[in-house]
């Protein structure tokens, strides 16, 4: 299964870094940034055929672990907006809560808030919903971090730092607090920071514990541990609801008229089958009676005698076929190029066993890939894209294609 990953940024200028992941293969398929949010609608086409999920910047949420004396969890998101009310920048009714999905810990906090502008939330809709990308997941991107306990998690992202505290307490900052904490963070001597990317330590002044990770790209670290994040920002009025029928009356019409159909179907191919079995029975003392016509030497002459001296005497006939079928598939996907000329095949490897071509070519952007797919595809070819990626003014990107 492949998932886009795509991640926001607070304002329409800030760029967009997105991925294509596949949770099979354990993979990056694709990735690339869009200079602002109105370029989102060049990512509509790989949205359109795979799970979308959106990380958004963690500054602009405001997360809060509490303590609330309430019987019922309706109780509690009443109440626990208005515990934290000092604490925001805006006015409770101007923000949006989601709830976090976490037990209660150790110091008894039972309920876990994640507090956004609705503005912000609208900004962020408006720009999905403009570029006709659906999504019902969009998490706060630091929080989709890995967490060990007792060590901080970070990992930079163009001008920007992630880190992960805990299980609900984590931030994004820019490089300049970034550097500014960062130096105040690395006299403590019980804290300890898991790096992701390669950070400027002063060792002199340094008494926190450092553990460099494996570098990884930042988005592909949060699609692999995306799933273990505490929350997710599209519930309650955010939610995406998916249609139900009206009436469970329309289910049991359509279930009484299926099954009908099901038992005409099988009357049916009952029949049919029996016509068949008279027609192949038939066909064989044909077969059998024109074998021994042509070779009246034969005596014991069975359908499965015939079967194995076509297939020898096709055999002889065919070999040299492999190069027969790499002619034959090069001329099939010849209209799929002049339909998309802007993809230029690099190179051209051919399986005979698979009748497997496998290209590798460039084009000037990712549309022109799937165009170049869709074009394949209309010419009743199979097609399996693999990597794609940037690189300098063009991508290169490899695919098989099977006739």
């Amino acid at each position: 299964m492949e998932t886009l990953y795509i991640r926001l940024g607070s304002q329409v200028q800030d760029s967009i870094s997105w991925l294509v992941y596949s949770t099979r293969e354990q993979a990056i398929i694709a990735s690339g940034e869009l200079p602002d949010a109105n370029a989102l609608h060049e990512l509509s086409p790989k949205a359109a055929e795979r799970k979308v999920v959106v990380f958004v910047n963690a500054s602009d949420v405001s997360l809060h672990a509490l303590k609330v004396p309430a019987k019922s969890q309706r109780a509690m998101h009443q109440a626990a907006p208005y515990m934290v009310e000092e604490l925001l920048a805006q006015d409770v009714e101007t923000m949006f809560f989601a709830y976090g999905q976490l037990p209660d810990d150790a110091a008894g906090h039972n309920c876990y808030l994640a507090g956004v502008a609705r503005s912000q939330m609208a900004l962020w809709q408006t720009w999905l919903s403009a570029a006709e990308i659906t999504t019902d997941t969009m998490i706060p991107d630091a929080l989709a971090l890995p967490f060990e306990q007792d060590k901080w998690s970070l990992i930079s992202i163009g001008e920007q730092v992630l880190i992960k505290q805990s299980a609900w307490q984590a931030m994004t900052l820019d490089q300049q607090t970034f550097d500014h904490a960062l130096s105040l963070w690395q006299q403590d001597e019980s804290l300890t920071l898991a790096t992701y990317s390669p950070f400027a330590f002063t060792e002199q002044a340094t008494a926190c514990a450092i553990e460099p990770q494996q570098e990884e790209l930042p988005l592909a670290l949060l699609a692999q541990h995306a799933n273990h994040a505490a929350v997710n920002l599209l519930q309650g009025e955010y939610q995406v609801k998916l249609k139900k029928s009206n009436s469970k009356q329309h289910w049991l019409i359509a279930a009484s008229l299926a099954g009908v159909a099901l038992i005409a179907h099988l009357s049916y191919t009952a029949i049919t089958l029996y016509q068949v079995q008279q027609e192949q029975q038939a066909t064989e003392q044909t077969i059998i009676a024109t074998y021994k016509k042509a070779f009246p030497e034969a005596k014991r002459v069975s359908v499965a005698t015939v079967r194995s001296q076509m297939n020898r005497k096709l055999a002889e006939l065919g070999e040299g076929g492999q190069d027969a079928s790499f002619l034959r598939l090069l001329d099939k996907i010849e209209p799929a190029f002049a339909r998309v000329p802007q993809i230029k095949p690099e190179s051209v490897k051919y399986d005979g066993k698979r009748n497997e071509l496998r290209l590798t070519a460039v084009a000037q952007n990712y549309q022109a890939f799937d165009q170049f797919k869709a074009a394949l595809e209309a010419l009743n070819l199979e097609v399996d894209i693999g990597s794609q990626n940037n690189q300098g003014q063009q991508v290169v990107g490899s695919m098989s294609i099977k006739g």
